[in-house]
């Protein structure tokens, strides 16, 4: 079952898609250290801009809770966003990565998202609405 909340984090998503994709494998990636001492790509950074700035364009009131930026303020209604899990593998041109995209209303998590274009895979999943991989249950 699609739910307008499970349609955007689909749409944010494909736009995360678009900008991890455009760097992957690039051979003039930017890589830095955080302070606990984990890499972070600029992609990285402009796949959790460009998520932050569909919200603040189209979801008005909702904030983001993202791993490369942290909270910028509370809210019931809340994104939270890791750009590349598997920063590791993304900087080293290995598939297995994804961005992980859920939504929370009231603390309660409604959607869910995780996407893994260079591998082709997407699975999601709706409270009440089910789990699926592919558009497979």
């Amino acid at each position: 079952m699609h739910t307008a909340d499970l349609d955007f984090a689909m749409t944010l998503a494909d736009i995360a898609d678009r900008v991890t994709m455009a760097s992957f494998r690039s051979h003039d990636l930017a890589i830095d250290r955080k302070p606990d001492r984990t890499f972070v790509t600029a992609a990285d950074r402009a796949a959790e801009q460009a998520i932050r700035d569909a919200v603040a364009a189209h979801r008005p009131g909702e904030v983001v809770s993202g791993e490369e930026f942290g909270e910028v303020a509370v809210a019931p209604r809340r994104w939270v966003i890791d750009p590349i899990d598997g920063t590791a593998n993304y900087m080293r041109g290995v598939s297995v990565w994804a961005t992980l995209i859920a939504f929370e209303a009231d603390a309660e998590t409604k959607v869910a998202v995780v996407s893994a274009p260079a591998m082709g895979l997407r699975w999601w999943a709706s409270a009440g609405g089910g789990a699926f991989a592919d558009g497979r249950e």
